[in-house]
């Protein structure tokens, strides 16, 4: 009845030509879940990440966060052919960084959150919805960390044996924390994916990917 599990990582990356703010992360996470029936789940998980943002001139501002949420599944069959997966959580998230304005330590605390929804609408198609509230940064363009919202949807199936196909749609906007903030941005975007199925073993695909943001 009890899973655990536990990860962690290091992300690096670095912009050439001093075109965006390089980072380095280190995280690691930890969770354990109960199997309250067939169809229910309950999971507590915990989540730390320390990382710096540098820019080209060498100014490096830290950020730290520390999160704890807890987070239910139901999963129900409706059919021979379709499912119902849900799942909602929330918790809470702890900041440290410094602040845009003054580069004074700044230190807050933020509710986080999310939630999922998939249904099968057939044998081999599915409509799905995510949401997600968290701490983000906008990889390259700015040193702020962004208390962000976040949902997304997204259908995909199968035409014929061999084509598979998605199409989503996301939006964000976020603000700086703290007291003062100091900024805020909002993005949509979208995709396409095709899939065509070479042989049993290799496939050929083609994404095309939109991103707008607002800062």
């Amino acid at each position: 009845r009890y899973r655990t599990s536990v990860g962690g990582g290091f992300l690096q990356r670095r912009y050439l030509g001093n075109l965006g703010y390089d980072t380095r992360n280190l995280f690691g996470n930890a969770s354990l879940a109960l199997t309250m029936s067939r169809t229910t789940d309950l999971r507590a998980s915990y989540r730390y990440d320390e990382g710096q943002l540098e820019s080209g001139a060498g100014l490096v501002t830290p950020l730290t966060s520390q999160n704890l949420e807890m987070t239910g599944a139901y999963s129900r069959r409706l059919s021979l052919s379709r499912r119902l997966q849900l799942s909602a959580g929330g918790g809470g998230t702890h900041v440290r960084t410094l602040s845009a304005n003054d580069r004074s330590p700044l230190a807050y605390w933020m509710p986080s959150g999310s939630g999922s929804l998939r249904v099968d609408l057939g044998r081999s198609w599915a409509v799905s919805g995510n949401y997600r509230r968290a701490v983000s940064v906008l990889q390259g363009v700015t040193l702020t960390a962004f208390a962000t919202d976040a949902a997304s949807v997204r259908i995909d199936g199968l035409i014929g044996r061999r084509i598979e196909t998605a199409v989503s749609a996301a939006y964000s906007n976020g603000r700086s924390g703290g007291l003062n903030t100091t900024g805020r941005f909002a993005s949509y975007g979208g995709s396409v994916q095709g899939r065509y199925a070479l042989a049993r073993c290799c496939a050929a695909s083609l994404v095309y990917d939109y991103y707008d943001y607002r800062l």
